[in-house]
């Protein structure tokens, strides 16, 4: 039986060719040998060559953590997913990669580090993810300084240091020094955002002399641009310079340098901001009286009443930019009263011991939202040599009911330690019935 259409070879092409050639040249011209060469080497390399063997590499990840929500931030789960073989980025189809326009190295190490800003276990990423600085400084010089904070955050998280932090960040160094020798470029945009990454970078691991080094050199850039007011036209950069500006304020107990940006918290805070747009410092550069300590009682006891109702409708703690807009003003405002120390008159101590127990109270609140709580220390300290010094009876006094408050706050901060809270328990149990009672009234009242 002869086989049908369907079962005879399909004819393959002929490989070969005709050449004519005459009897004085038979090699042929160039254009005939290499022609002749070329069709050898083909077939050479059909009869020589191995069929290659396709290579299957497969990784298995167990991704049961991730999708149920029990991945534990710094867990162990963690770090094997940061640490993963795979030579492709962690970012989801919700990130940006910044690596495809960007002139840095794209290695696995650096997608690491830029995914370590995402990975929510650093409460300064998380706000600048959520504000959308991450977005700006993708493409931009600051880059480098910011994987230069995520590689040291991350050594902190793993309690191996990299070394590669520090080469980040003298890139980024090198890259701002050659925009400020540029008269065109030594003020813009692009220069301002490294510069916060690097005043970032400071407060995140808590280095107050790093931080005014670019702070005074923020004060120069914004000079050259015609102050902090050049800013109103660019409302992302105006929002991180005024946290950067109270955190950083906060860790030295020192007044923040520019004013609040009133013009965007109206918009973003629900606070009554009109009452917090009182001058805290004289044109000749002295503190000003400012707000009143009743009147600083009253925002945060409106503060108080936003997180009730904030609570009721969703999961408040986890609303990283939450303090920025409502936690942070009044800080700024506590911030800018003025000082006193134990050599002042009485009524300016105890308006200090106030000062200090509104700092550690709204250090409690940022804690809440897990924000670093350790400088309440500073605060506590001051406010226990402070009270050191008064007489008990100055607790019964009418007008000062808050000292009381501010014994009961150092007694339950837990951002003390607890031989500090300690002290502040015995000398409240210490104090008066009468004072109690009267401060009690009045503050139902």
């Amino acid at each position: 039986m002869k086989p049908g259409p369907s079962g005879r070879r399909k004819r393959q092409p002929s490989r070969f060719e005709f050449i004519t050639v005459t009897a004085d040249n038979v090699a042929g011209d160039e254009t005939t040998r290499r022609r002749v060469r070329s069709h050898a080497m083909v077939d050479y390399k059909r009869r020589t060559t191995q069929p290659k063997e396709k290579q299957n590499n497969t990784i298995e990840l167990d991704v049961t953590p991730l999708l149920d929500g029990s991945l534990p931030a710094g867990g162990q789960e963690q770090s094997m997913v940061l640490f993963s073989p795979s030579p492709s980025s962690l970012l989801d189809t919700n990130r940006s990669d910044p690596f495809g326009t960007f002139p840095i190295s794209g290695t696995h190490r650096s997608r690491q580090l830029w995914d370590h800003m995402y990975d929510g276990s650093c409460p300064m990423f998380r706000t600048m993810s959520k504000i959308g600085f991450l977005d700006v400084v993708r493409e931009t010089i600051a880059l480098s300084q910011m994987l230069s904070a995520s590689s040291r955050h991350l050594g902190l998280i793993l309690g191996s240091e990299s070394p590669d932090a520090y080469g980040y960040s003298i890139q980024a160094t090198n890259s701002l020094q050659e925009r400020l020798a540029d008269p065109v470029a030594c003020s813009s945009d692009e220069v301002i955002s490294i510069v916060l990454a690097f005043a970032c970078y400071a407060n995140l691991f808590r280095d107050p002399t790093l931080l005014n080094i670019h702070m005074n050199g923020l004060d120069r850039i914004l000079d050259c641009r015609g102050g902090i007011r050049s800013l109103d036209s660019a409302p992302l950069l105006r929002t991180m310079v005024y946290w950067v500006d109270v955190n950083g304020s906060y860790l030295q107990d020192t007044a923040p340098r520019y004013p609040q940006p009133f013009s965007i918290l109206a918009v973003r805070s629900k606070l009554n901001t009109t009452c917090l747009d009182q001058p805290s410092h004289t044109p000749e550069g002295e503190f000003a009286p400012g707000m009143t300590i009743s009147e600083i009682c009253d925002s945060i006891t409106q503060l108080h009443q936003i997180m009730r109702t904030e609570l009721s409708v969703k999961d408040l703690w986890a609303d990283i930019i939450f303090p920025g807009f409502h936690i942070s003003p009044i800080l700024h405002v506590v911030l800018s009263l003025p000082r006193a120390t134990v050599y002042d008159g009485i009524e300016n101590q105890m308006n200090e011991c106030f000062r200090l127990a509104a700092i550690i109270y709204l250090t409690e609140l940022r804690g809440l939202f897990s924000l670093d709580t350790i400088p309440g220390q500073l605060y506590g300290s001051k406010l226990q040599l402070l009270f050191q010094r008064l007489e008990p009876a100055t607790y019964a006094q009418a007008a000062n009911f808050y000292l009381i408050w501010a014994l009961t706050v150092g007694a339950c901060a837990s951002c003390l330690d607890q031989g500090t809270r300690g002290w502040f328990v015995e000398h409240l149990f210490g104090t008066t019935y009468g004072a109690l009672k009267h401060w009690a009234t009045h503050w139902i009242r």
